[in-house]
């Protein structure tokens, strides 16, 4: 074979290269006449079993394995072969931006939640610590037309005197919610006393490089063993203003800024966000004055709580003292009736100013400390008794709890919780000892008044019964005729606290800023 394709490069006069194979030592006898080169190399060399192939210049090489011929690509296969694909690379690891954003009007932490971050504030100390406004308070149980009323402290500590109806955190009325997937996390949030009401508290997720709130799969429902994943609907209310790229946030009450981690174009996206939270939020001045009169006074300007004839009406029962209507009046009719129990008729208690952020609660509180005695018998010695008196006293506290909500039409709805403290009757025990007796009266209402108008709270009444003897002395003991030289006077008295409460909107101080300059 090999001789063959010697002579068949003489003939052409192609350029052939002849590798060293086994099966060129074939013997082979063929007789070729008018047949191309390409031809008889088909018929003599692949069927001895040899291979051979053209190179871009036309250079035959025969023999060698690693010149095993390419299939041939059909015209249309051709047409539609793919292009050859090129790798991508996985970009590089981005390093982190880490900068501070100055507040001007909010909290940092208060802020935070509501771009929905779920984090604990770190400044611990920063977090107000309000008065305990339930200390003390054991009153009956108390109703109103919306139902019961449920309180919950800063502390989180809950105050239920009747089973069921409104709800309030801080102070504010919680509309109830209901959640199907979570069913034991409806009729209000359960979450810590400064986030805002009424809505689902997502469990916390372990911060992690790229976290983002809006987007993670919900925690594992009560009665389950799968975590639901994360639908449009959920996502829209579960940090839907953390935009993407941010990794990190975290509050610093200290210095009134927010720490942030994360890329350029997520910080700048944040810092648009932040702007448009902090803003200056509207104030409002609150005066209270608490008027003590006589009821017979307040009839005589035609006013009788009981008849409701006034514009809102609410009876509610406290058990020993009654029944008792709480009613508001406004307009000229509360002025008049301001101005003639203030400066001549009552007598003014306390009239306290107070000023409050909106959506906020104020708190008024004036309270008195009433002394009793009480005997203490204690053995000494051998057997001799010695009695000692100790001084006890009973808080009586008169306190008001109000949260104004600016409306947009400059409007204010009152959220009022007044509570009216007194003693009443002497309690006499097994051993003697005379203890006043203590009552509470407590509501809650809600009013919407005009900028600057007074309106006022009437119906905590409390009746005073008394009966008082003159005598002569011997005389007035005598029987039959000791009637004669003695005179018995009963007298009753009923006393009713007014309360009168003006609400101002606060203007904007001049030449405050809005952020100019500030490096964000």
């Amino acid at each position: 074979l090999r001789d063959v394709v010697n002579i068949l490069v003489q003939q052409s006069g192609t350029d052939i290269v002849i590798y060293d194979d086994a099966n060129l030592d074939k013997k082979i006898t063929v007789t070729l006449t008018d047949v191309s080169l390409k031809k008889a190399l088909d018929i003599i060399v692949k069927n001895a079993g040899v291979s051979y192939t053209v190179d871009q210049d036309g250079i035959y090489i025969i023999g060698g394995s690693a010149f095993l011929p390419e299939p041939a690509i059909v015209a249309d296969e051709a047409a539609n072969a793919l292009p050859p694909i090129e790798p991508v690379y996985a970009p590089p690891a981005r390093e982190p931006i880490v900068t501070k954003i100055q507040l001007i009007h909010s909290k940092p932490s208060e802020l935070l939640r509501l771009t929905g971050w779920n984090g604990r504030n770190p400044q611990a100390n920063c977090e107000p610590n309000f008065p305990d406004r339930l200390k003390g308070v054991q009153g009956p149980a108390i109703t109103n037309p919306g139902g019961g009323v449920h309180r919950i402290d800063p502390y989180g500590n809950f105050y239920e005197p009747a089973s069921a109806g409104v709800r309030l955190q801080d102070g504010q009325p919680v509309a109830p919610t209901y959640d199907p997937r979570m069913p034991d996390m409806g009729a209000g949030r359960t979450a810590d006393a400064y986030t805002g009401a009424g809505q689902y508290a997502r469990p916390t997720t372990p911060r992690v490089p790229g976290y983002q709130p809006g987007a993670t799969t919900r925690a594992t429902a009560p009665g389950t063993t799968s975590p639901e994943a994360t639908t449009a609907a959920t996502s829209a209310t579960q940090g839907f203003l953390w935009p993407e790229g941010i990794d990190e946030a975290q509050p610093f009450d200290l210095d009134n800024s927010i720490i942030v981690m994360g890329s350029e174009d997520g910080i700048e996206k944040f810092k648009k966000i932040v702007r448009m939270l902090d803003v200056p939020p509207k104030q409002v001045q609150i005066k209270a004055e608490f008027v003590e009169v006589s009821v017979t006074d307040v009839k005589a300007f035609g006013i009788d709580w009981s008849l409701q004839t006034l514009d809102t009406s609410s009876s509610t029962t406290f058990g020993p003292i009654g029944n008792v209507a709480l009613s508001f009046a406004s307009g000229n009719l509360t002025a008049e009736l301001r101005t003639q129990l203030t400066s001549n008729i009552g007598r003014v208690i306390n009239s306290p100013i107070i000023s409050t952020i909106n959506n906020q609660n104020a708190f008024i509180s004036i309270n008195r400390m009433i002394p009793y005695w009480i005997t203490i018998n204690t053995i000494v010695g051998v057997g001799d008794i010695i009695q000692q008196s100790t001084p006890q006293f009973i808080t009586i506290d008169t306190s008001l709890m109000i949260m104004p909500r600016v409306n947009g039409d400059n409007t204010i709805t009152m959220t009022l919780m007044p509570q009216v403290s007194d003693t009443g009757n002497q309690v006499t025990g097994p051993d003697g000892t005379v203890i006043p007796e203590q009552r509470n009266q407590q509501l809650f209402t809600q009013r919407r008044m005009a900028n600057g108008e007074t309106i006022v709270l009437g119906g905590f009444i409390r009746k005073n019964d008394s009966n008082s003897i003159q005598k002569i002395p011997i005389l007035g003991e005598l029987p039959i005729i000791g009637s004669l030289f003695r005179t018995t006077t009963k007298t009753k008295e009923d006393r009713e606290l007014l309360i009168f409460i003006t609400a101002t909107i606060l203007p904007d101080p001049a030449g405050g800023t809005v952020g100019t300059g500030l490096a964000m």
